[in-house]
């Protein structure tokens, strides 16, 4: 290569800064980075100079960033020190920028080598960069493809006629569970929050604040599906202010109480010394307790309880777990028995209305015809909605549904069928609703309007001339639905975790007809070559997966598509936080033919969703499927998912992108487009996709192995396989049934020999992870498995032999399970044993434990902390975050223990930089700390200690 100087004089004007074309043409005539500059020279350098052609601040962090921030070249020195008063870089400056990453001070990281600045110092030598350039690796690709056209479109109408629009966005409502108006008075909603809180606040869409009815924290547990679940107002309360809640306190471990509160003043508030306990029900477990309450047109009062975790009791009339009750709260002391009642004059337990039911959840009266209709959580295979009648059993647990449970067969005698019933490859867990009476909808006049938790689905069912129900499907929401709540004029709410949607008319009406303006075919989606739909469009990124998740032996193809101006958020565990806008896309190929493409986007409203492109015969085009298909294909069967199926296993836990996390791109791939292989993670951070630098170069960042490679270490390949294919579920949050926690960076002892909660296929012994007992261990007896006990649930026919053979030779070679160790316990956000939800950034304060500092500001964000204990026993909890003068004075704080949740608030603004004790707790071996972001300033989350309390 030809030496060529450029001496400072001749490098910069009078002023001393750096003109962009000299500073361009060094580094065109070096080898370093010939490619970028070749490329697009005026995007990159001399478009990024301002009219006098001095090389600002923020261009110049640009340019040096594309050119050298790649692996192993972190630009940690380009701050505001490093710019004049004008925010122009002074040639002086940049030499020292390029000293600083070139020639050490402290030494510059690997791969870099001792190259720099010629040894006079007084002027740059183009042909010093050329010993970086040949040692370092070039990125995949050069630059970020443009992208205008390949975004989001507007979430499709839906053809039923029916959509759901958000309402009351700016109040702040995490975690309802109930919500309904006093008797005639519309003006107001009442809503009910699980660790013990009844809020109040004004109906009308720009409400932004709440006032507190009652706080019953003190004696409320709130567990996994136990707290505050369920409110009713007597008919009277006007009158009599009597208000009534459903909740469970601790007992062994449980206890369900039905309790009547009193109000003062008109419903403002509920005085928590006026409770008089009514029911009083023993749960022998933490599961299954129902929480449903209401009363009926006949003035009484009714509520669903859960057979408590103990299957047998719900056939046991002498009981009352597993049943509706139904009492007479006016009369008798606490209560009197309605004389209807099937057991009023013995026989069973006199409260008893209905029995047979596995977990009521919820319960509704038609408003117009008095029927009573419930929802019935089903275990492991089907879920069913049931009009209750007086005196009926349901069949829980000789039946699931209209189906035998646990046996070949069953006498159907005297058991009632359900009206509805659905399989769970249509979903896992029924929200029971309401029957529709408003007027905004007509066509939905007298359907009872139902839900699933794990995949948001929302349908309509409607009874024949015979009494028997089908249903049509209303809504793909992919939401977690909660509850639903109807107002006083008939119109139906959907409760979903902080957002609160109300059931409206589809724009344009729907009316059957699908939604033209969505793309039908993947041709007329413009993220393929409109000549040959098989080719990807340039817009679009390809990448791949270290572990990719098996389906059914199909090659699968990526790509992702983000808009112009947007860049990717990693979040401090390791999954990506895509813009609003962008796609994701996936092909499969079967049997040597395109199968099918599925597209994930994110609307413009925030939420996710999937859509399916059937392939068909020639290749040619694919088309847009309006919901679940199979198809023969070589020799065996596909199956296209629904919508509301890709958000059911694309979790909103797990971020609901899945394989776009650090750990799964942290690999080599080839880029088609260059025909180089280089690194995902330095590739993508090359070309800008990031919203701020890794940080770290990707040696020194987590990796999956790929699970057939050899090579690897067994432990890492099989904790690799069942994260891409487990832990999407199998997460804080995820949906999946239990504490398994099958994260990579989770240890294992979190299953080691845990007992299973979801059955144990008749396997003596069963545990979820049994050393050295594969066939006694639930997690590879479920990846064998076919039908309803299959894992994954969805996605997948046929038995993945060689992932099934890797994760048995891993637990026949894994060591007893380890006691954890003694000690404290300290969790450190970002790390192992955390999950957050909200926006969640990285801040300027110091953590000495390991991962910087976070802080959010949004309402309803949360962090939380999950520790695992060494032993049942007392400890201290304590919590570390930054003090500074913009968090706030009141940051709510739960602490998950034995006995339910306590809820404390801290001051942020004062007491950082140490350990604050929040008390001292009796736990069961498991611990939860939760931070939550009220809004308005910041909330910090930075790290929990637990450790043992003093004697």
């Amino acid at each position: 290569m030809s030496r060529t100087r450029y001496e400072l004089g001749a490098s910069v004007p009078a002023t001393g800064r750096w003109r962009a074309v000299p500073f361009a043409a060094c580094l065109a005539a070096s080898a370093f980075a010939p490619r970028a500059l070749e490329a697009a020279p005026a995007r990159f350098v001399r478009g990024d100079a301002d009219a006098s052609g001095a090389l600002g601040l923020t261009d110049a962090i640009g340019v040096l960033r594309q050119l050298f921030g790649g692996e192993g070249g972190p630009l940690r020195c380009l701050d505001a020190a490093d710019a004049d008063d004008s925010g122009r870089l002074e040639i002086t400056d940049a030499i020292a920028v390029l000293a600083h990453l070139f020639l050490g001070g402290p030494p510059p990281p690997a791969p870099y080598p001792d190259c720099g600045l010629d040894p006079t110092g007084d002027d740059l030598d183009c042909e010093d960069f050329a010993p970086c350039a040949e040692a370092r690796e070039p990125p995949g690709l050069d630059l970020r493809p443009p992208n205008r056209s390949c975004v989001a479109f507007p979430r499709p109408r839906e053809a039923t006629g029916a959509a759901l629009q958000r309402v009351f966005p700016a109040l702040s409502l995490i975690g309802i569970l109930d919500m309904r108006h006093s008797p005639g008075d519309p003006s107001a909603w009442y809503a009910v929050r699980k660790p013990g809180y009844v809020y109040r606040f004004e109906n009308r869409d720009g409400v932004t604040a709440k006032s507190t009815v009652v706080t019953l924290t003190d004696r409320v547990a709130s567990t996994d599906e136990g707290g505050l679940l369920g409110m009713a107002f007597h008919p009277r309360f006007a009158s009599n202010g009597h208000a009534f809640l459903y909740y469970t306190a601790a007992g062994s471990p449980l206890v369900v109480r039905v309790s009547r509160f009193t109000s003062p003043d008109g419903g403002a508030t509920l005085d928590p010394a006026s409770e008089r306990i009514l029911l009083s029900i023993d749960q022998p477990t933490l599961y299954h307790h129902g929480g449903a309450i209401l009363f009926g047109p006949d003035g009484y009062l009714y509520a669903g309880v859960g057979d408590g975790g103990r299957e047998a009791t719900a056939q046991d009339t002498g009981a009352l777990p597993g049943s509706v009750l139904r009492i007479d709260v006016d009369r008798g002391s606490p209560y009197a028995i309605p004389p209807g009642n099937p057991f009023a004059s013995g026989g069973g337990r006199p409260e008893i209305y209905a029995w047979g039911l596995r977990n009521p959840w919820r319960l509704a009266f038609d408003p117009v015809t008095g029927e009573l209709w419930a929802g019935d959580v089903g275990k492991d295979g089907w879920e069913e909605v049931d009009r209750i009648e007086n005196g009926k059993n349901y069949g829980w647990p000789i039946r699931e549904g209209a189906h035998c449970y646990g046996a070949a067969s069953c006498s159907a005698a005297g058991l009632v069928d359900p009206v509805v019933e659905y399989p769970q490859s249509e979903g896992n867990c029924v929200i029971g609703g309401c029957v529709y009476r408003g007027a905004a909808i007509p066509g939905l006049q007298g359907a009872y309007v139902y839900g699933d938790w794990g995949n948001g689905r929302i349908w309509a069912a409607t009874a024949d001339a015979s009494g028997r129900a089908s249903s049509r499907l209303l809504v793909e929401s992919g939401l977690r639905i909660l509850s639903f709540a109807q107002g006083e004029d008939g119109e139906v709410f959907v409760l979903s975790g902080d957002k609160v949607h109300k059931l409206v008319p589809a724009p344009g009406g729907g009316g059957g007809a699908p939604d033209e303006s969505f793309p039908q075919r993947l041709s007329e989606t413009g993220l393929f070559d409109p000549a040959d739909t098989r080719r990807p469009g340039p817009c679009l990124i390809p990448y791949g997966v270290n572990a990719p998740l098996w389906s059914d032996g199909a090659e699968k193809e990526r790509w992702l598509a983000v808009p112009d101006g947007a860049a990717i958020r990693v979040l401090p565990d390791g999954d990506w936080d895509l813009p609003v806008g962008s796609i994701l896309v996936k092909s499969f190929n079967l049997a040597g033919r395109l199968v099918e493409t599925r597209l994930l986007m994110r609307h413009d409203d925030g939420e996710w969703a999937g859509y399916s492109f059937e392939w068909d015969d020639a290749e040619s085009d694919a088309v847009l499927l309006a919901g679940e298909k199979t198809k023969a294909i070589g020799g065996g069967t596909w199956t296209f998912p629904s919508r509301s199926q890709c958000l059911q296993c694309h979790t909103a836990a797990a971020r609901r992108t899945l394989g776009l996390e650090t750990a799964q791109l942290n690999g080599p791939f080839t880029y088609p487009q260059t025909g180089r292989t280089a690194n995902q993670l330095a590739t993508l951070e090359h070309i800008g996709l990031f919203e701020a630098p890794l940080g770290a170069p990707p040696s020194e960042m987590p990796a999956l192995a790929d699970p057939s490679d050899a090579s690897e270490p067994l432990e890492l390949r099989a904790r690799s396989y069942l994260h891409s294919n487990c832990s999407n579920c199998h997460r804080p949050d995820g949906g999946g049934r239990g504490a398994a926690d099958l994260r990579f960076a989770t240890p294992s002892r979190n299953v080691c020999d845990a007992l299973p909660l979801a059955g144990d296929l008749g396997v003596a012994g069963a545990r979820l992870l049994a050393p050295g007992d594969p066939a006694r261990s639930l997690i590879s007896l479920r990846i064998r498995a076919t039908g309803a006990a299959k894992m994954p649930p969805l996605g997948r026919a046929v038995v993945d032999d060689a992932g099934a053979g890797l994760v048995d030779a891993w637990i026949a070679a894994h060591p007893p399970c380890e006691a954890p160790p003694a000690g404290e316990v300290i969790l450190d956000d970002g790390g192992t044993g955390t999950s957050s939800f909200g926006d969640w950034r990285p801040s300027n304060g110091p953590n000495p434990y390991g991962t910087g500092s976070l802080f959010a500001k949004s309402a309803g964000a949360w962090y939380r902390f999950h520790a695992e204990l060494p032993a049942p026993g007392t400890y201290e909890v304590q919590l570390w975050w930054t003090e500074y003068s913009s968090r706030l004075a009141a940051v709510p704080i739960e602490v998950t223990h034995a006995a339910g949740t306590a809820e404390l608030a801290v001051d942020q603004r004062r007491d950082g930089g140490r350990w604050n004790a929040l008390g001292a707790f009796a736990f069961d071996g498991r611990a939860a700390v939760t931070v939550r972001s009220p809004g308005g300033g910041s909330a910090c989350a930075d790290a929990v200690r637990i450790v043992p309390a003093a004697p």
